[in-house]
């Protein structure tokens, strides 16, 4: 098979860098769940511009295809044949549209294009819901994982190797909105809890607190609130020591160094989680980029298990719900090289993400383009002759 189209292990690990690198691609393009997924709750699936199913709407026409434009009248719809204000009309074949017939021409676009049918799609989960990947184990050949061309799940490598030690899980999705201030959204779990146990722990492998930060150790409290004995109020322990260390950089007039990747609302996000079981280490990438990495973890959380639990793993309440758009499972730790590559590989597999990219880079383009002519001096002429153009 050909070579994976995702980023490999690089840069700080560079101990995996001669094994072949075995990825599992877990996708949500076509309307349908990939072969192995498993989803809990309420979801469903959307095209990938559901934000955009509103916008060059196209206007009703009459019969002989010319455009009702927006204009106020009192007479009969030709429509619904009622009698009342008109809201669109067409004074050269004197054909009028009422408000209603015209809002429902518009609703029959927007449901046409909302329709996921036949579009690329992602899957919206609700709060409470979370997605269950279930990890071909080492035994499985890639051409079998893969099972056939018309699965939504594909193995890409050339020798099928364990997820044991070392592994990394990609994920593209984007979350409507932050937890609430002192409260935790569970977004992975690499090993589910032990069946066994009459009394299980609900611990997710990583964590998303209020402020868009990425956390382990639910356990750790990164926000304290004490009451304050001399005006009763609660004190936010981290915003007055923000306080302070901007008060302290203003007055030295230091340049403030880079801060590091935060988790936004509404926005695809590109979350590489690198795991290095022996090392007890987790590098958290976000947008290729290096968000966090956590280190003397116990190996036994750390493991991947035959189950991956994205979008949840913690308790109910963390289950915050998101959209997701494409799970990648490596079969090794990748470094800030492959984070990256996999970061651009995801966004220009993404419509709505890459094509966005490609008319901002067309634009650019041509910005630079008109000022070259202008300093050139022949931005006057290519106007001119464009008129010239318009007037025959």
């Amino acid at each position: 098979m050909g070579s994976p189209p995702f980023g490999s292990s690089s840069g700080s690990i560079s101990e995996h860098e001669a094994k072949p690198n075995r990825l599992v691609v877990f996708s949500f393009f076509s309307n349908r769940h990939p072969l192995r997924v498993q989803v809990s709750g309420k979801s469903k699936y959307v095209p990938v511009f559901i934000d955009e199913v509103r916008r060059g709407l196209a206007s009703p026409r009459c019969a002989l295809g010319h455009e009702l434009k927006k204009q106020s009248n009192w007479t009969q719809c030709q429509t619904c044949s009622k009698y009342g204000p008109t809201a669109r009309s067409c004074m050269i074949c004197w054909v009028f549209m009422c408000l209603r017939c015209s809002n429902a021409h518009e609703e029959d676009q927007v449901k046409e294009r909302s329709d996921p049918a036949g579009k690329h799609t992602y899957l919206q989960c609700e709060l409470g819901s979370d997605i269950t990947v279930q990890v071909p184990p080492p035994s499985v050949d890639a051409e079998e994982a893969a099972v056939g061309e018309s699965s939504d799940a594909t193995v890409t490598g050339s020798v099928a190797q364990p997820i044991a030690e070392n592994f990394s899980v990609t994920v593209e999705f984007k979350i409507a909105g932050l937890p609430a201030r002192g409260q935790l959204a569970a977004l992975l779990r690499f090993s589910p809890p032990d069946m066994a146990q009459a009394r299980r722990r609900h611990i997710a492998s990583l964590y998303v607190n209020s402020e868009g930060n990425l956390v382990h150790d639910p356990e750790v409290v990164h926000v304290q609130l004490t009451t304050d004995k001399d005006n009763g109020k609660m004190a936010d322990i981290a915003e007055e020591k923000a306080t302070t260390e901007e008060t302290d950089a203003d007055k030295d007039k230091t340049v403030k160094k880079d801060e590091p990747p935060q988790l936004r609302e509404n926005r695809w996000t590109v979350l590489t989680a690198a795991v290095e079981v022996s090392e007890g280490r987790l590098s958290v990438y976000l947008d290729g980029q290096l968000a966090n990495c956590f280190e003397g973890i116990d190996p036994a959380q750390l493991r991947m298990g035959p189950r991956l639990v994205v979008l949840g793993g913690g308790k109910a309440a963390q289950s915050r719900g998101g959209s997701v758009h494409r799970v990648i499972v490596h079969d090794n730790a990748v470094g800030p090289l492959g984070a990256l590559a996999t970061f651009d590989a995801c966004t220009r597999a993404n419509p709505a993400v890459g094509g966005r990219v490609s008319r901002i880079q067309s634009a650019w383009r041509g910005r630079a383009t008109r000022k070259g002519l202008e300093k050139e001096g022949l931005m006057q002429i290519l106007s001119a002759a464009k008129k010239g153009n318009q007037n025959r």
